[in-house]
């Protein structure tokens, strides 16, 4: 097992993939360890699709801690996937079902994103034709996919 300093390096320099296995092994080490994961994460810029960011997110978010869920407020109060739309459509219900782990119910609340955008008919029967995704606006698909991509790994 690596040490703090070594875990400390990792998270801040290595790739995302042993950023990943960082946010796991300090999680592990405690006060000292949180202490480094947050610091980190105020580092990380929330368009860069980092998915060590999200891990640590999800991880932080299940925690009892109030100085941990004190963090989160003040400097993650959306979560850590900038939620865009071009049709005004509110996606923080799936940031939030993902950052619990819910992915079922996440999914269920995609598919009621995905019909909003489609329209009022999709709305009403409950799903969409692939016909009328060509019309969803980019912005919004790309919102989805970085939200089930940053939580879900």
């Amino acid at each position: 097992m690596e040490n703090i300093s070594d875990l400390q390096h990792q998270i801040y320099s290595e790739p995302e993939k042993k950023q990943l296995k960082s946010v796991s092994q300090l999680l592990e080490e405690g006060e000292t360890g949180l202490n480094i994961l947050m610091d980190w994460m105020k580092s990380v810029e929330l368009s860069s699709d980092n998915l060590a960011l999200g891990k640590a997110y999800q991880a932080l978010h299940l925690m009892q801690n109030p100085v941990v869920q004190s963090f989160l407020t003040s400097n993650f109060p959306d979560g850590v996937v900038e939620l865009e739309s071009d049709c005004g459509i509110d996606y923080q219900p799936v940031q939030q079902l993902l950052a619990q782990q819910d992915f079922q119910g996440a999914d269920v609340v995609t598919l009621q994103k995905l019909c909003e955008l489609a329209g009022a008919s999709a709305v009403e029967r409950k799903w969409v034709y692939f016909t009328e995704v060509e019309s969803f606006p980019v912005k919004d698909l790309k919102t989805l996919d970085r939200l089930w991509l940053v939580y879900s790994e």
